[in-house]
């Protein structure tokens, strides 16, 4: 379970990257009902609240007593540069998860990730990041390595960004490869190879983030109705939240709604078994803002698609992502 939107509102640089507010009971009900529900495994990043996220994850923790020992963690690198000249300095990533460890009470992470894998090879602070993280998994303070797959936008053979995810493939051999849910495609290429095809090669598991598109495919966020963001809400400048892109959001939910029903929930099931069902590899991580939303959507995710329900869906979101692009969203 991620909890960006847990964190509430947070600005960086002069750009929103948070949520909507969240209280630390509401957000630490919600964690509770995660575990209650079997989850065991969750994700944080220092910009999820500027540390608050983390934080309600100490409190939650601590309510845990001896079941805290099963508690795993992943953690994100490279968002939040902080005081540093550059936000992949190691000394800085080192004060990240020395930040992290004292806000959770957790020292051992099960995954740490980089946030982006650059714009090129060579950028300020990539050579002391590789190494960093390599020491990260040498010493034990990280389980396992993750890298960004490029978007869809960025994996031609002449792309900056796709030469740096091959490389930093090569120097970091990562376990895990995140992938945004408006990226994930059975057609989706790395060099020659789909993107399965490649993490079967180089056995990697596939963690698919964003799957419900900050909630745009819940359906809570229809073209014709007012949406009021925080000013540190993500969603906020997020060109998908646009009108047009709204619309055409609106479109391709009311398919899935005459097939899967016209409830959340329902949308929910769609987006969340896709992403589970699409490759044996992938792992999906999902955010929640309150306890009831965490019940209802871990629910959904347990009951699988047929297999006419997965390709409509694949076809939908497939559309989706092409008419968004074609947007410039």
């Amino acid at each position: 379970m991620g909890t960006r939107a847990l964190g509430g509102p947070a600005v960086i640089d002069g750009v929103p990257v948070g949520s909507g507010e969240v209280a630390c009971d509401k957000a630490v009900a919600a964690l509770h009902r995660a575990w209650d529900l079997g989850v065991r495994w969750f994700d944080t990043c220092d910009a999820y609240g500027l540390g608050r996220a983390e934080r309600f994850i100490g409190r939650f923790r601590a309510d845990l007593g001896t079941e805290a020992a099963e508690l795993r963690l992943s953690a994100r690198l490279g968002v939040y540069r902080g005081t540093a000249s550059h936000p992949l300095r190691a000394v800085h990533m080192r004060h990240q998860l020395e930040q992290l460890a004292e806000n959770t009470g957790v020292e051992e992470l099960d995954l740490v990730a980089l946030a982006d894998v650059g714009a090129a090879p060579g950028n300020e602070g990539s050579q002391e990041a590789v190494e960093a993280m390599l020491s990260l998994r040498d010493t034990g303070w990280a389980r396992r390595i993750g890298i960004p797959v490029p978007a869809a936008g960025d994996r031609g053979d002449a792309s900056a960004r796709h030469a740096r995810f091959l490389a930093l493939h090569e120097q970091l051999r990562p376990e895990v490869l995140q992938v945004a849910m408006v990226d994930l495609s059975p057609l989706t290429v790395i060099g020659d190879e789909s993107l399965f095809e490649f993490a079967e090669r180089t056995d990697c598991e596939v963690l698919v983030h964003g799957p419900l598109v900050y909630g745009l495919l819940t359906g809570l966020h229809p073209a014709g109705s007012p949406s009021v963001f925080d000013a540190g809400d993500l969603r906020s400048r997020h060109p998908w939240f646009r009108p047009a892109a709204r619309r055409v959001v609106d479109g391709h939910l009311a398919v899935l709604r005459e097939h899967f029903g016209a409830e959340p929930v329902q949308l929910v099931r769609a987006a969340l078994r896709y992403c589970l069902q699409v490759s044996a590899r992938t792992t999906v991580l999902v955010g929640v803002g309150s306890a009831g939303q965490a019940g209802e959507t871990l629910e959904a995710a347990e009951r699988p698609l047929s297999h006419d329900e997965f390709t409509l869906a694949g076809e939908v979101f497939a559309a989706l992502r092409a008419d968004l692009a074609a947007l410039g969203a």
